[in-house]
């Protein structure tokens, strides 16, 4: 039986984020019966004020990340009905997710990185806003002096290059598509990686 086992841990949860609305007391209970704790991840100050809250809410079961997703400085952002209340993107305020970061239950920055996925070949610009942004969150994990929750899609040559330039404490890391030769770079060998 789980609950006789060990505790699992969800290391990248959205549970604060709209779908959970209805049902998300409920959702917690049974994570909390089976045994699985979490880390709620921010992806904007919207989602990780909220994911704050709801670790606050849960303190034996929810911790929570603060950051600001690649994503979400897109020339052609798109809307996730699933994720953001408002039809607008917010501005990244890197003053909002410090004083987030403050909170005990705020494990750590993110999520952030670099993700190339949906940007058109032409797309220098929004490649250059998302390096931005990347590095003042990989700043803010500096001085708050907690771990990278990085999310890297289409976009590890770039990402690794920037991890070496500007080290981070510690990484979690939620990646995606990698190829061999990603994997080259830091010598890692993976059987994702086909």
């Amino acid at each position: 039986m789980l609950q006789d086992s060990i505790p699992y841990f969800d290391a990248h949860a959205h549970a604060q984020f709209l779908p959970y609305d209805a049902d998300r007391g409920q959702m917690l209970q049974r994570a909390r019966a089976a045994g699985v704790k979490m880390i709620t991840v921010g992806t904007q100050h919207s989602t990780s004020a909220a994911g704050v809250k709801l670790a606050e809410e849960y303190p034996d079961d929810v911790w929570a990340a603060v950051g600001f997703h690649p994503a979400h400085v897109a020339e052609d952002w798109h809307h996730d009905k699933n994720e953001q209340r408002a039809p607008e993107p917010e501005a990244f305020d890197p003053g909002k997710l410090r004083e987030l970061a403050r909170y005990p239950k705020v494990v750590a920055i993110g999520e952030c990185g670099l993700d190339y996925f949906r940007i058109p070949d032409n797309g220098t610009g929004t490649k250059e806003k998302q390096k931005d942004l990347f590095r003042a969150q990989i700043e803010l994990a500096r001085e708050a002096g907690k771990p990278l929750m990085v999310h890297c899609r289409a976009a590890f040559g770039d990402l690794i290059e920037m991890l070496v330039r500007h080290p981070s404490s510690s990484i979690f890391s939620r990646a995606r598509r990698m190829t061999r030769a990603d994997c080259s770079i830091w010598d890692i060998h993976s059987p994702l990686a086909a």
